[in-house]
């Protein structure tokens, strides 16, 4: 049995956890999670995810590291605290949210930013790492903390995350501990201290006055082989100069300290820096080490052997620099355990000075390792705040051991009283000695600190205040006396010598070496400096004496320091042998300056100077350069004479007077000293009222001189000095006493200055003054208080009244005053000088005496500093105070005053005080009574620009004021407003104002802390106005109140802070433990409130159905429960609602408003982002239910809540895609939302979607169903001056009033829409439309001319611009991973221009990935379809053509049908094969005809397939398929190249070789079995096989079943020959054509085609018994000569027959030019159309299998064409296409069928008698017979001249009517007429009709009626005929063209003579060949139908559609009969010419 454990623990997922679909109750985990477990057992936890609560369950042990935790409560539930430092606890959390983010900006290709967050993300780990690693000191832990904070702020502000408030630690505050202004400037100090940050990462450096300089020395490498002094000290490249001591370290031989205790223990701290040492003072600091060898004169030779110097000298060796400044700046963060590597860089030459190689290291920009050969020294470097004894509390764990200090040289920026100095630095600057005999010398100086004996001096080591420099004291002997007074700097021992550098054979060196002389400020006066100089040779033996001297001393003749800067010294050579007097030099001048003093240049120049063994060096010279760092001895002789006052008493006013002429920096040198001895004056002066005013004068101006901004960091200084060293217990008495005097004689013009001082001074003054009273109260037993008290209440009381002057010279007095006295109160106060409410008292007269108009600025300031003073914390004083305070700033406020930034600052600051202050809280109540600030700061809050900075702190104010008050200051202040009408104002501003925050919050948007403050606050307060509001205002009732709470309270709903779903879990978890869900209570008050309406509900209707709607659409499940309701309420409302009518006052029955105002909203909310599949199934529960159980509205609401639901549902649907990459799936939504509307005819929501749908298409460059769904918005327009309904108006036409005006507009944007997708007919449509209007309606002949000129713009871009059709595509969904408008549903889409089907699969599958694309065309199974996956199914399909009845029976130009074969289709055809197989009389195809829901192109590109239907092609037809489309595609390109003479010859060429010479397809050999004699019997497997047909019928109706499917297949065969024949033809005229093109370089190529072509027609002629035509026989004879075809011109012969080819001829007179009937899509000026002189003739029907719509045509059998009217003509070709009235094109097929006679047939025909002529003529167009029965008898055929040959392929045969003669007996021989009239069916094979003409060279040719046909390539029509259905073109390799036949019959034919003669001939020549020719094939049992389709697609050979006819073996059914009175004009039909344009069906004849 398992049992369970309770383990309240916190846990780490350390492995993912992935368990099984069957292990339900297993909870996934993955790295990293934190859960929350709560259970154990055995191996396994019971828990779930802190993260997300819902995932929950058990989980292995193992995969779980326990975390050590705390319980804490958040919100209403418990959870666990990791025990970890905060910070680390935050940059987890961080961690977290940016990972999830920083995938994004991955994902949004934002690689800057995603860098920096990625880099930043590593910092924070590293920091994290090393905050939990336990081993950072308490200083690094916090440097560590800002430096992760920094990051964390930065980055948050990068992603757009909240801004998170933290104090100046980092640390995170908590909202709920401190008031809202005080959050308020956190925030905004948060902010500026981030963005000092990110302009400088650690600005501790100018934060502080004190910095330090932490060096450690970890390594030292330097190949000196002598021992060395290793100096280090900081340098100013900029000046040249060092400004700190320096740090010794002695370096042994053996490569380590000499001193072994410093071993790994060498560190100097660098103090005393300031701001002065950064960049903003100096440039560049360096680091520079000199390292000086100590040895002889000359390096040893070998390094490794000591050697034993007698004479030890400093001698150069090397520099090693480093750049410190960053460092010093902040700019980077030092790591004390980084170190730094310094080069040094050697001492070489001979004049490498160390000075020289110093700049040379510092300038240097990198120095290489064959400089420094792998020397130099390895230092460690950081920044340390605050002085000496800071660092040494701070950093114990640096400051440990013999840490050395190296001090800068000066003061220090903040000198302390306890820090005494006295140290006197020297720097030997440069020397000259190059005189005499003794040039090249090698210079040593010696200097000595001598006394005035001249001999060393000695001291006592006790007073030395530094020995070894260390930070720890050492101990000495009191009685030890020293003469080491001499420090080289730090690390290093006194000595009483010091030894320069030697450098060699320089006589004018320069050293710039610096030490410290340490002597005691006693024996300053008597000592002073010596200078020797000595000669040092390369042999230690000749080592000589000093040859000359120099001395200075420390004080000046003045008595004062020495003065500090160069100096420069005489050199007095040395007599040696004359050393009896040695102190002579001390009474020879010491300096130049003193000769130049006391003497002039000419007697300098005359005389010598000396004594004794010393005389002056004229051309040597010496400089030196001091500088005192001493706080007891001075420079100035004022400042000296003062501080010695007590020497020469009576000079004391001079002197006093004279302290104010010394330089500031001398005086707070030396502060307390002058301090002390002006107090001393005070207090000692017996004569006190001559030296009290200028003591008063000095005092003042020393403490305004520490007020200075460049003195300010002394002002602790002085407050040390008073609070510590201060001892005049009487000086408060004189002090009070003069400045009374002061402000008592305010208008004595003298004491104006000094009062404005005073005052300026006031703060230290009175600090002064009360501790002199403390001091004197302590020494007397508090005796003199009241006199001090009385004293200071009569100065006040004299400030109190100086404030009531108005005069001009008191106004900066005043101002002084007011702006400095807030400073004393702090003292005042604390030292209890004064009683706090007579202060308060006070000041409040000080600021009312100012009159009203003067200093208000500064009396506002000066109410500021008394709010944060400590007076306002007592509650007396602060009352009192407060309420002065309150009704000035009122009125300043009222008044629009113009500070009102301090009026904010007073404010806050007040009510902060009442918020900090417990004994504050009942003050709130000061700022409503007597003056109501409240309201005043809600209206100011109401009239400031938001943009202003100024609003967020009004906004702060009243929100912390509102937060402070508790229901009872709520309840005191609502019943405080006087009246009725002021308290509807003050509810109506104050929602006012909280609505307008809600919606324009002033606080940015990062601020969340901030802005969840306001919610709340905005939330209580509204809840305490809602029950005013429900109490005082329901009756009367104020509509504009509860109006205004309501819009308030759902925009506070629906604010976006408030929305938890869309925030992170972290943040979200935060919010609702702090502040819970606010929009929860607020949707309950919402409801508490609409429910407390009664009776007044209808008036809120509909305006309140929007914002309702806005609020239940959030996603909380409680809040929509809650409020859904309301809707019902809503339509109860509206439907019980009494309106009045002309019967009365009824009930209204409806909620017609509440439904429409709820579908226009939810529209927009859905759109917008809100609601989800909860909601749709909350409302319909919620609404249905009471709709279902409502007895009257019980239908009515059923049908609301249903048409909600399907609503949302598309909305929701919409909303889904809508953002969605995949534009299509956008537009698929639209227009389901189209449709949804239109059916429930919202208007102007169906118009937005229109627009929208109509911007995406153009966004797309869909102009076309830009256009066609723009003319969606027409319909609903009318062509009329009708005021324009808002509801059809549109905002891209603002202009349009009238219906007329809009539609206009419309249709010129629709007009350019096509235009620019090149649909050109259709824009004609709508130009037609327009100018219509134009011309009959509004007569505006200007538009119409511009719409004429559009119009004809159009024809002609019709006619000659190129246009590429579209392909179509079929895509089938299949899956449930689609979208549902588009799962397991299958369309068709119009590709885009160019489009191929693999570009066009790529743009289908790239919204789908992971979508599988299905490789056959196979339906899918049943899986598939039910699976939750996606698959892909896509094929390209050929749309299926109707024909156009405008261009039935017309020549109409392939320019203008390509329109129509591509657009307006809703149906289309694909095949792909049955089996795969090579043998072509094999290949069954299946086809598919699919039918869409709307043509083509539309709304959309593509359309859903509404049906299909399948059926099958046999081997047969797919040939003939095959056949047709590679003629057609032949054809086309040789009418492109007829009508284009520059058409590349390229494209051309390829065809014909591909045709002729078919290597790799076979080409015709394919065609073989089906000419083979027993194809009827073979493959008795086929579907339709004869055998096969007879064992499914058996019996005799089996046999005859057999018999017709053999005779379809004979017929077929025929086809097949006829097509053949084409193709040759079609060989010949394009070989023809390419021989008149071909350049000679092509002329082997061309050669060889016609090889390939006599050869191909040979093969025909051989193997299927075609004979080859007479073109190509003459085509053998004569390959050079080209054929022409032409149209010969038209006689008087009849207009009866059948549209046929033009004849070929060669015209003599334009031999280069082939005149040929324009094919598809080639336009020729030439081509005319024929019109009959008769009238036109009615409607004939033309049915297909599928019910085509009918095709009529005009036609008449006048046969009265004679020669005139044919002169008239144009020459061009001359196209007549006769058609059919009423009779059937059962007749056109019998004309044009290819059939034999049947012997059977016995019957003749009635003829159809003629009018006016006894000769009618039967016009068809023939092939000869020879051309397929192989027959070797050809029509007789001659040259026409000696260049070019004449070759008639067809002819125009003239037959006698059949009226005139009886019909032939002989079967197939003697052509006859058919029946016309008579309704009498002919026999099969009773005749055939036949069109005869003479050639140009009378010599006729003879071509049979049934290959005049031309078989035109149609598109595939569902039927169910086996042999005309399309076939695909990836299954039959069918090219995009047209076939044509052999040649175009003409309706127009050259004039011959109507001689019987000649006719004869011509009918003899016909039965000639009519008696060689072979049976044509038998009539196909299919009724006609015209039908052309894609040039890829073919229908049937005839260009017709079969029928089956019930008759087995029957003559075809007689026609049907003429109507009386009619004959004339009804007409057989006539087969449709090539060019007929098959169009929609849609479209009707006009």
């Amino acid at each position: 049995m398992v049992v369970w454990r309770e383990c309240k623990q916190l846990g780490i997922a350390v492995c993912h956890y992935r368990p099984g679909e069957k292990e339900t109750y297993h909870m996934p985990v993955c790295v990293g999670d934190t859960i929350y477990l709560l259970e154990e057992d055995g191996e396994w936890y019971r828990g779930y995810l802190i993260n997300d609560r819902q995932v929950k369950g058990i989980v292995p042990k193992k995969y779980v590291h326990i975390k050590e935790s705390t319980p804490i409560r958040i919100g209403n539930y418990e959870s666990l605290s990791p025990q970890e430092p905060l910070i680390v606890q935050e940059i987890t959390a961080v961690l977290r949210e940016w990972g999830a983010l920083v995938r994004l900006l991955f994902v949004n290709n934002k690689q800057k930013d995603y860098k920096l967050i990625r880099e930043m993300m590593k910092q924070l780990m590293t920091l994290r790492r090393e905050l939990m690693s336990k081993k950072l000191t308490k200083d690094d832990f916090g440097q560590k903390q800002l430096e992760a904070t920094a990051k964390i702020d930065y980055g948050n502000m990068l992603l757009g995350l909240d801004l998170t408030v933290r104090d100046a630690e980092g640390g995170v505050i908590n909202s709920e501990n401190i008031g809202v202004i005080e959050l308020f400037n956190n925030h905004r100090e948060t902010v500026k201290r981030n963005a000092q940050r990110r302009r400088q990462p650690d600005s501790r450096a100018t934060q502080k006055h004190s910095l330090n300089l932490f060096i450690t020395i970890c390594n030292v490498i330097c190949r000196v082989g002598d021992e060395a002094d290793v100096i280090m000290a900081l340098y100013d490249p900029k000046q040249a100069k060092f400004f700190s001591e320096n740090y010794i370290i002695r370096w042994s031989q053996k490569g380590m300290p000499k001193d072994l205790d410093l071993l790994n223990n060498l560190k100097v701290l660098f103090s005393d820096l300031g701001s002065k040492d950064l960049s903003s003072v100096r440039e560049k600091v360096y680091l520079v080490c000199q390292v000086v060898r100590l040895g002889g004169m000359a390096p040893p030779e070998n390094e490794g052997k000591p050697v034993k110097v007698k004479n030890i000298l400093r001698r150069p060796f090397g520099v090693a620099a480093l750049d410190v400044t960053s460092i010093l700046n902040g700019d980077i963060c030092p790591d004390e355990d980084k170190q730094h590597f310094v080069p040094i860089v050697p001492c070489q030459g001979k004049n490498d000075f160390m000075e020289t190689v110093i700049k040379e290291a510092v300038k240097a920009e990198e120095i290489t390792q064959r400089i420094h050969k792998g020397q130099g020294i390895w230092v460690s470097v950081r920044l340390l705040d605050g002085d000496i004894k800071q660092v040494r509390e701070a950093y114990p764990h640096l400051i440990v051991g013999p840490t050395i200090v190296a001090r800068k040289m000066g003061f220090p920026e903040v000198i302390m009283p306890s820090d005494v100095r006295n140290d006197f630095y020297v720097t030997i600057n440069l020397g000259d000695f190059g005189q005499g005999r003794l040039a090249d010398r090698n210079v040593q100086i010696s200097m000595q600190v001598c006394s005035r004996d001249g001999k060393p001096l000695a001291i006592r080591k006790d007073s030395l205040n530094f020995g070894r420099q260390s930070l720890f004291e050492t101990s000495v002997e009191d009685s030890e006396i020293t003469e080491n007074v001499i420090s080289m700097g730090g690390g290093a021992e006194l000595q009483s010598v010091y030894k320069s550098v030697v450098y060699k054979h320089q006589d004018s060196p320069r050293w710039y070496e610096t030490f410290k002389i340490a002597v005691p400020i006693e024996e300053f006066y008597n000592c002073h400096l010596k200078f020797t100089f000595k000669h040092i040779s390369g042999s230690e033996a000749k080592d000589g004496k000093p040859f000359a001297i120099s001395h200075v001393s420390f004080i000046s003749a003045d008595q004062t320091t020495l003065a500090d800067g160069d100096h420069n010294l005489l050199v007095y050579s040395m007599d040696t042998k004359k050393s009896s007097d040695a102190l002579a030099y001390l009474s020879l001048p010491s300096m130049v300056s003193e000769i130049d003093r006391d003497r002039g240049e000419k007697d300098k120049s005359s005389k010598l100077i000396g004594q004794g063994p010393y005389t002056l060096a004229k051309n040597n010279s010496f400089q030196i350069t001091t500088l005192a760092c001493s706080t007891k001895l001075t420079h100035n002789v004022d400042l000296l004479s003062l501080l010695n006052w007590k020497a020469k008493p009576d000079a004391l006013p001079v002197h006093l007077r004279n302290l104010m002429k010394v330089d500031g920096e001398e005086i707070v040198k030396f502060l307390q000293h002058t301090l002390d001895a002006l107090f001393a004056i005070l207090m000692q002066n017996s004569e006190s009222g001559t030296y009290d005013n200028m003591v008063f004068d000095a005092l003042i101006f020393v403490i305004g001189l520490i007020g200075d901004r460049k003195y300010l960091q002394f002002q602790s200084v002085l407050e040390l000095y008073i609070k510590e060293n201060f001892h005049a217990t009487l000086a408060y008495t004189k002090l009070t006493m003069v400045l009374k005097h002061y402000v008592d004689d305010v208008d004595i013009p003298d004491s104006h200055d000094t009062l404005y001082r005073s005052f300026k001074s006031i703060v230290y003054l009175m600090k002064i003054i009360i501790r002199s009273w403390l001091l004197f109260a302590k020494l007397n037993d508090n005796k003199g208080s009241v006199q001090f008290q009385v004293s200071i209440k009569q100065l006040f009381t004299s400030i109190a009244d100086l404030m009531k002057l108005n005069t001009a010279h008191t106004l900066k007095i005043q101002g002084a005053a007011l702006k400095f006295m807030p400073g004393i109160i702090p003292d005042m106060v604390n030292e209890k000088a004064m009683d706090r409410t007579e202060l308060a008292g006070f000041f409040i007269l000080m600021i009312q005496n100012i009159p009203q108009e003067r200093l208000s600025k500064q009396k506002l300031v000066c109410i500021l500093d008394i709010v944060n003073s400590p007076l306002f914390k007592f509650t007396e004083p602060r009352q009192k105070l407060m309420e002065m305070m309150v009704e000035h700033i009122n009125d300043e406020i009222s008044s629009s005053t113009k500070d009102p930034d301090i009026c904010a600052k007073i404010i806050a600051d007040m009510v902060h005080q009442t918020y900090t202050i417990n004994s504050a809280r009942e003050d709130l109540k000061l700022l409503f009574r007597p003056k109501d600030l409240l309201r005043t700061i809600i209206q100011s809050v109401i009239t400031m620009d938001r943009k202003n900075e100024l609003a967020q702190d009004y906004t702060a104010i009243m929100i912390a004021i509102l937060r402070q008050m508790t229901d009872a200051h709520y309840t005191l202040y609502l019943q405080g407003i006087p009246d009725h009408q002021n308290l509807f104002e003050f509810l109506a501003e104050i929602i006012m104002v909280f609505q307008d925050l809600i919606k324009e919050c002033v606080f940015p948007s990062d601020w969340n802390e901030m802005i969840m403050v306001q919610n709340q606050v905005f939330l209580k307060a509204l809840r305490c106005f809602s029950h005013t509001i429900k109490e005082k205002f329901s009756t009367p009732f104020k509509q504009q109140l509860w109006n205004n709470f309501f819009h308030c309270a759902i925009s506070f709903l629906t604010q976006d802070a408030l929305q938890l779903e869309n925030f992170s879990s972290c943040k979200r978890r935060k919010i609702i433990a702090r502040y819970a869900d606010m929009r929860r209570a607020m949707g309950f008050e919402i409801r508490a409130m609409w429910l407390n309406l009664g009776q007044h509900k209808i008036r809120f209707i509909p305006e309140l159905v929007g914002p309702i709607l806005e609020m239940t659409l959030l996603p909380e499940i409680e809040l929509r429960k809650a409020t859904l309701p309301i809707f019902f309420d809503m339509m109860q409302c509206e439907y019980y609602q009494m309106v009045h009518r002309s019967q009365g006052a009824v009930m209204n029955g409806n909620f017609h408003q509440f439904e429409n105002e709820l579908i226009t909203q939810m529209d927009v909310q859905v759109e917008g982002g809100h609601g989800d599949e909860q909601y749709i199934e909350l409302f319909y529960v919620a609404i249905h239910q009471r709709c279902a159980s409502h007895q009257v509205m019980r239908d009515l609401g059923i049908r609301f809540v249903e048409v909600i639901k399907k609503l949302l549902m598309r909305l929701l649907e919409y909303r889904t895609i809508i953002h969605d990459e995949n534009k299509d799936n956008r537009m698929n939504c639209i227009v389901n939302l189209l449709n949804f509307y239109k059916d429930i005819e919202r208007q102007e929501l169906y118009i937005r979607y229109l627009h929208k749908l109509c911007d995406l298409h153009l966004e797309c460059q869909n102009y076309t169903e830009a256009a066609c769904t723009l003319m969606l918005y027409t319909k609903l327009l009318r062509w009329s001056d009708d005021h324009l309904e808002s509801l059809l108006r549109s905002d891209n036409f603002p202009s349009a009033q009238t219906h007329r005006e809009l539609k206009e507009l419309l249709y010129l944007r629709v007009i350019d829409h096509l235009d620019q997708g090149k649909m050109w007919e259709k824009g004609i449509e709508l130009c037609k439309e327009l100018i219509a209007e134009y011309e009959y309606e509004v007569f505006d002949y200007q538009k119409l001319t511009a719409m004429l000129r559009k119009q004809a713009e159009f024809y002609n871009k019709i006619q000659n611009e190129t246009r590429h059709p579209p392909a179509y595509y079929r895509v089938s969904y299949y899956g449930n991973g689609f979208p549902s408008f588009l799962s397991n549903k299958t369309f068709v889409h119009r590709g885009r221009e160019f489009e191929m089907l693999a570009d066009f699969s790529v743009r289908v599958r790239e919204p789908y990935p992971d979508a599988k694309v299905l490789t056959t065309l196979n339906n899918p199974n049943h899986e598939i379809l039910e699976s939750a996956g996606q698959f892909l199914q896509m094929n390209a399909v050929n749309p299926v053509f109707e024909p156009l009845q405008q261009f039935v029976g017309k020549n109409v130009s392939e320019q203008i049908l390509k329109y129509w074969k591509f657009n307006e289709v809703d149906r289309f055809t694909y095949s792909r094969p049955l089996k795969k197989t090579d043998d072509i009389a094999d290949m069954w195809l299946e086809r598919t005809d699919l039918t869409t829901e709307s043509p083509l192109p539309g709304i959309l590109r593509w359309f859903p397939v509404k049906n299909h239907r399948t059926s099958k092609v046999s081997p047969l037809e797919n040939a003939i398929e095959s056949m047709d489309t590679t003629n057609s595609k032949l054809q086309i390109m040789i009418e492109e190249h007829d009508r284009q003479k520059d058409l590349q010859i390229n494209p051309l060429s390829m065809l014909l070789n591909g045709i002729c010479d078919a290597a790799v397809n076979g080409g015709l050999s394919n065609y073989k079995p089906f000419f083979s004699p027993d194809y009827n019997d073979r493959s008795e497997s086929q579907p339709d096989s004869p055998s096969s047909h007879v064992e499914q019928t058996g019996g005799a109706y089996g046999y005859q079943e057999l018999q017709r499917i053999k005779k379809e297949r004979t017929e077929l065969v025929y086809k097949l020959k006829n097509l053949i024949t084409q193709q040759l033809v079609l060989l010949a005229q394009g070989l023809t054509i390419h021989d008149d093109k071909c350049p000679e370089s092509l002329r082997p190529f061309h050669d060889n085609m016609i090889e390939q072509y006599n050869k191909l027609s040979d093969y025909v002629q051989s193997e299927y018994k075609i004979a080859p035509p007479q073109g190509v026989i003459n085509l053998r004879r004569q390959k050079s000569n080209a054929l022409q075809f032409s149209t010969p011109k038209s006689g008087s012969f009849s207009n009866f027959g059948q549209a046929g080819e033009a004849v070929v001829t060669r015209k003599s007179s334009t031999p280069d030019k082939l005149s040929r009937t324009p094919s598809v899509g080639t336009p020729n000026p030439k081509s005319v159309m024929r019109q009959s002189n008769s009238s036109p003739g009615k409607v004939g029907h033309a049915k297909s299998s599928r019910g085509s719509a009918r095709v009529a045509s005009n036609y008449s059998t006048d046969s009265k064409d004679s020669g005139d009217s044919a002169e008239k003509k144009a020459e061009g070709p001359v196209i007549e296409l006769n058609q059919t009235a009423k009779t059937s094109n059962r007749l056109v097929q019998w004309l044009t069928s290819a059939r034999p006679p049947r012997p059977e047939s016995k019957s003749a025909s009635k003829s159809r008698p003629s009018s006016g002529n006894s000769k009618s003529a039967l016009q068809a167009q023939i092939s000869l017979p020879t051309f397929l029965n192989g027959a070797n008898n050809q029509a007789p055929c001659s040259a026409a001249s000696a260049s070019h040959t004449s070759l008639n392929i067809t002819t125009n045969v003239y037959i006698e009517s059949p009226l005139a003669r009886p019909a032939s007996q002989s079967s197939g021989r003697v052509a006859q007429s058919p029946p016309f009239h008579s309704g009498v069916e002919p026999e099969a094979g009773s005749g055939q009709f036949f069109r005869s003409s003479i050639s140009s060279n009378d010599r006729p040719a003879i071509s049979l009626g049934y290959n005049s046909v031309r078989w035109e390539s149609s598109g595939s029509l569902p039927t169910m005929d086996s042999f005309d259905d399309a076939s695909d073109r990836s299954s039959t390799l069918q090219a995009n063209s047209r076939l044509s036949g052999l040649s175009g019959l003409s309706s127009a034919s050259e004039q011959v003579s109507t001689n019987k003669e000649r006719l004869r001939v011509v009918s003899a020549q016909v039965n000639a060949v009519m008696e060689s020719s072979s049976t044509p094939p038998p009539l196909p049992r299919k009724q006609s139908q015209i039908d052309c389709n894609a040039d890829n697609m073919y229908a049937a050979p005839h260009s017709v559609k079969m029928r089956h006819h019930s008759h087995k073996g029957k003559p075809p059914p007689a026609l049907p009969p003429v109507k009386p009175g009619n004959q004339e004009g009804d007409v057989p039909p006539a087969l449709p010419d090539k060019r007929t344009s098959l169009g929609s069906r849609s479209n009707t004849s006009n």
